[in-house]
């Protein structure tokens, strides 16, 4: 009796080649991971429309060669590069986003703007953002690839007119709307440019390209549409929308086990002061003898969290002597940057928080210089590797395919998921943190509709503007307190030029080729 012979990956079925196995690339890990998701994105972007021309099974194995030519590059390129993205790119670029949202928000509020995407357009002009229709370019084909016409040269292989004309009718580019033509408007919204990502993909392609590698025309333009318009704009437009951030958090942030009372506590009794009044009456009187005791408790418990600490610190003392000099320099002075700009310390305990922070980052920097870029390149291992793959596996294959992926969640439920963010963050940062750093602003209750003076109404409103400082508390209170630490997240719009930048800076530095030098000409 025969065994029953197991069946092959979906990676070894459509990409490996009749007459061979699939070639190696960097581990055997990592290789399943890239020639699984190449195997997706080519066959949600190819067999939708190419077994109904033909039977012909080569062009998938064809085409791998190609998307590979550009991808693996930049995967060995990504450890040399990651801690300059991670300590100096990325910082610098979520300041100016934060910056960029402020000022967007202060010039809708005087009324330059109706929209805070289109002030933020307007300051900060970003390559790689267009006005496209709110339909957005199209995803991967979820058509029934059972029902599949005639082909029409059954067994042939397509010459390359034929795949092109395929090609351009299969799939339809998304143009960006001319901003002459388009209107701030419902019908049209700033998303990430399919066509600019699907040119960049195709500079990195021709620069990996050997001799070896000649293809045609239409197969070019099929790796970098896959490589640019299903991954990379796949990705980002996920990475632009406020609700997957929100989800990101509440899963790393589970509820808290009470609420939180008015003096801010957790705890399911928090506020009952009438309660903790009655047990303090019961409560007797602790004798002396309690008192030097608790007192001696005391003592142990501060000279434990001492001696652990100055463990810890000896620890990272001794690591960070035997790190090598890496090279970077103030690697926390972007972050630093960052956070003081979004927790905005006005209070002076914040000041003084951040000055102590200061002080100490002048003080171990050069520590931290060592400590920092040696982590990094400790965990930029193959694990990392394998989880950041399938984590771009699941972004844009959610559920595999030709299953249709899940709906984006309502516009309801994403404002639903905002609020118990900020709910949670509440009930984890200490009354005394929120007092000092997210203290609440003070807003006048407004007089009732029926009681109103006529007089009363016409100081908001001077030759038809609006006085900010009459409105600006209560059409800002949605990002006063712990909100402002989530509230430059809130626009989609406004993070697709945040994506839009990040991939031009990572791109930069996996591809310092494709970067023009200050003063400098393109090629």
């Amino acid at each position: 009796m025969t065994r029953p012979t197991e069946p092959r990956a979906l990676h070894v079925r459509l990409l490996a080649p009749a007459d061979g196995a699939l070639p190696p690339l960097i581990s055997p890990r990592v290789d399943e991971r890239i020639y699984r998701l190449v195997a997706l994105a080519l066959r949600a972007h190819v067999l939708s429309w190419y077994p109904r021309l033909t039977h012909d099974t080569t062009l998938l194995p064809a085409l791998t060669p190609l998307v590979l030519s550009a991808l693996v590059p930049l995967l060995r390129a990504a450890p040399g590069a990651a801690p300059r993205l991670l300590l100096s790119d990325l910082p610098a670029l979520l300041a100016l986003h934060v910056r960029t949202v402020r000022a967007a928000d202060d010039a809708v509020a005087v009324g330059l703007y109706e929209t805070r995407a289109e002030a933020y357009h307007a300051m900060l002009p970003v390559r790689g953002v267009a006005r496209l229709p709110v339909a957005g370019p199209p995803g991967p084909p979820t058509a029934d690839m059972t029902e599949t016409t005639t082909p029409a040269s059954a067994g042939d292989v397509l010459s390359d007119a034929e795949l092109s004309a395929a090609l351009a009718d299969a799939t339809t580019d998304v143009r960006p709307t001319p901003p002459a033509e388009a209107e701030v408007g419902p019908e049209t919204a700033l998303a990430l440019d399919p066509a600019y990502f699907a040119a960049a993909a195709h500079a990195v392609l021709v620069r990996h390209l050997g001799p070896a590698d000649a293809a045609s025309a239409a197969q070019t333009a099929i790796a970098h549409d896959v490589l640019g318009r299903l991954v990379l704009c796949g990705v980002g437009r996920k990475l632009g929308q406020p609700w997957f951030w929100w989800q990101l958090a509440l899963r790393f942030l589970p509820p808290a086990c009470g609420g939180r009372g008015q003096d801010g506590r957790d705890g399911p009794g928090a506020g009952s002061g009438k309660e903790e009044a009655r047990e303090a009456a019961i409560t007797p009187r602790p004798r002396p003898l309690d008192r030097a005791r608790a007192l001696i408790d005391v003592g142990i418990r501060l000279g434990m969290r001492m001696w652990a600490a100055a463990l810890v610190l000896w620890s990272a003392l001794a690591y960070a002597l035997a790190c090598p000099p890496s090279g970077h320099t103030a690697v926390l002075d972007p972050w630093l940057a960052f956070v003081r700009l979004v927790a905005r310390p006005t209070t002076l305990p914040a000041r003084l928080a951040f000055g102590a922070l200061d002080a100490l980052a002048a003080i171990g920097g050069g520590l931290v210089d060592r400590v920092v870029p040696a982590l990094l390149d400790r965990h930029l291992n193959e694990d990392t590797a394998v989880n950041v793959l399938g984590l771009v596996e699941r972004i844009v294959f959610p559920d595999g395919w030709p299953s249709p992926s899940p709906p984006d969640p309502s516009d309801d439920e994403a404002a639903r998921m905002r609020r118990d963010v900020v709910v949670r963050l509440e009930a984890r940062v200490p009354r005394w943190a929120q007092d000092a750093f997210f203290p609440a602003p003070h807003v006048v209750e407004d007089e009732s509709p029926t009681n109103a003076r006529a007089g009363d109404t016409a100081d908001l409103v001077l030759d038809g503007s609006r006085d900010e400082a009459a409105v600006a508390p209560r059409d800002r209170a949605a990002s006063a307190g712990v909100a402002g630490l989530v509230d430059w997240l809130d626009d989609a719009q406004c993070n697709a030029h945040l994506v839009a930048m990040f991939y031009t800076a990572a791109l930069g530095a996996l591809v310092p080729s494709l970067v023009v030098p200050a003063g400098g000409k393109a090629r």
